[in-house]
């Protein structure tokens, strides 16, 4: 087995971990605050890792230049922005912050698409 095999494990065993705690604090908030320790007065600081790690994905797409990598970061980013602009929405609270970030991902992947008809052996 080589270590890439090996990394590859721990990568599919991390995203495992990320969805089952995406599952627990979609489902149960309370519990699964206190299940990892987080406290409701922390959120902010845990709001402004995400925007960072976000912002630090960003970067790497940009300087990686790998026309996949980048339509599958921002295909992430819209679902992000989509889905916190419907939790809000849903609350009737204000959420063209989140959703107006969504249609900006989306003008992004419209112009990958684009680009991709012109340049196909870009994306290969």
């Amino acid at each position: 087995m080589s270590l890439r095999t090996v990394f590859q494990g721990i990568c599919i065993l991390f995203c495992m971990v990320m969805l089952f705690l995406a599952f627990s604090f979609w489902t149960d908030f309370e519990a699964a605050l206190e299940a990892t320790d987080h406290t409701l007065n922390s959120m902010g600081r845990v709001l402004a890792g995400r925007f960072v790690a976000t912002a630090g994905l960003a970067m790497f797409v940009a300087f990686y230049r790998d026309m996949r990598v980048m339509t599958f970061a921002f295909v992430l980013f819209a679902w992000m922005s989509f889905i916190d602009g419907y939790i809000y929405f849903s609350q009737e609270l204000p959420h063209m912050p989140h959703t107006g970030t969504g249609i900006l991902c989306l003008l992004i992947l419209a112009g990958l698409w684009y680009y991709h008809r012109q340049n196909p052996e870009a994306f290969q």
